[in-house]
């Protein structure tokens, strides 16, 4: 192989290629948006079928209902600020803005440590209350019946009195089923920490993607108007923010 060549292939490798080179700003926005849309896709069909296991199982033995705690309650707030930060970078990018995009950047960056710091916190709360990862026995779980948790029994409310659980439908409460549900363990905390866990994963690959973009902004990459890698940003960090106040609803509210 000549010199010639070698020098040509060698400059081939250094040069970064760019499948969009030619092409408006308009093509590459839209194609880099669909593959987003693409992706979000797949994730809201694992969620769904998940949903659907619990829905599931839910009817099955006893299943443990525990009231949320402070920790996944400040996720709430925490997320929806961290998705207004990124609006407002968002904004501020395309009036080319350079350093409060950089600032709005970083307070979205800290806003979801925060938010994955308040769901570490939901986990130690729920682990203080006898809820754990693994399949939990009704002796395991502490706290005020009623207040801090409740019990469905074959999808029905189950009664707590005098140290006994009833079914609801039991109204002169004549068989407790409390030996039945000893001999049975819980799988409703597992599956709420395998939500938990998956949507924090989730959005670790958002605040990845995040620095990413702080880098860029520091760089200046956004100056000239092309804000196409902020814009799927958003998409997926809203999305993410989306998902997760639909899980506390379903966990905690709806089911």
């Amino acid at each position: 192989m000549s010199e010639s060549t070698l020098s040509l292939v060698t400059e081939t490798k250094k040069k970064k290629v760019d499948v969009f080179e030619g092409h408006p700003l308009e093509v590459k926005e839209r194609t880099k948006k669909m593959l987003m849309y693409l992706i979000l896709f797949a994730v809201l069909m694992m969620f769904g079928g998940f949903t659907s296991a619990f829905i599931v199982m839910a009817p099955q033995a006893y299943w443990v209902h525990p009231e949320p705690v402070s920790g996944l309650l400040a996720s709430n707030i925490i997320i929806v600020i961290s998705s207004l930060f990124l609006i407002g970078a968002g904004y501020t990018a395309s009036k080319g803005k350079r350093q409060a995009t950089t600032i709005l950047l970083v307070l979205t960056f800290l806003s979801g440590i925060g938010f994955t710091l308040s769901q570490w916190n939901g986990w130690l709360q729920l682990n203080d209350k006898g809820l754990f990862v693994s399949h939990n026995e009704i002796g395991d779980v502490t706290g005020e019946y009623g207040v801090d948790y409740m019990i469905t029994y074959n999808s029905l409310p189950v009664i707590f009195e005098n140290g006994q659980f009833y079914k609801g439908t039991d109204k002169e409460r004549l068989e407790p089923v409390t030996q039945v549900m000893q001999k049975q363990k819980d799988n409703s905390t597992s599956l709420l920490f395998l939500f938990i866990a998956i949507h924090a994963f989730h959005l670790v690959l958002g605040l990845i993607y995040l620095i990413i973009n702080i880098v860029r902004s520091v760089r200046g990459t956004f100056s000239n108007g092309n804000i196409i890698s902020l814009r799927t940003q958003g998409i997926y960090w809203h999305f993410m923010g989306i998902l997760w106040l639909y899980l506390y609803a379903f966990l905690f509210i709806i089911y």
